[in-house]
């Protein structure tokens, strides 16, 4: 005896983060040459469309912007994210610190923030990471010497 059955269909896994964040650089270690090439000879306005629908694809929220390099040699590319944004209004607003600057790698983040109010500050930077459902482990380390070796794991 036969008995059709259908399978319901599988979605696909949603990747974390951190693949999705690894994926982006692998296609930009691959298209670098490239850009670097189409921006020496003035096109970098061509490259807006695709590398806006890769960021949107995997890192979604995310802005970038390419900018000269180091001492006037070669190109820099810098991607900020909806975190840094939601910490700079979060902090400004409560006047409780600032958002200095950040970098994106292909393994950290790192954002600078100068904070005024001590505990309250920190407690303001701890609900705007646990609203970003950020990978669980996502560590804030201080760089200050005085703190050191101290750090917030979310």
């Amino acid at each position: 005896m036969f008995l059709p059955f259908r399978r319901k269909a599988l979605r696909p896994k949603e990747l974390t983060f951190k693949t999705r964040v690894c994926r982006f650089w692998e296609w930009y270690g691959q298209a670098a040459p490239r850009f670097y090439q189409t921006i020496q000879e003035g096109q970098c306005v061509s490259l807006a469309e695709e590398v806006s629908s890769k960021v949107d694809e995997l890192i979604p929220g995310f802005a970038w912007v390419f900018g000269p390099g180091a001492d006037g040699k070669g190109h820099s590319f810098t991607l900020s994210g909806e975190v840094e944004d939601a910490l700079e209004e979060e902090l400004k607003g409560s006047a409780s610190g600032r958002l200095l600057g950040g970098a994106f790698g292909t393994k950290n983040a790192y954002i600078d923030l100068l904070l005024f109010d001590g505990p309250t500050s920190l407690e303001i930077v701890h609900q705007v990471l646990c609203g970003r459902n950020l990978p669980e482990g996502t560590t804030v380390n201080y760089f200050a010497k005085e703190k050191r070796g101290h750090r917030i794991v979310l």
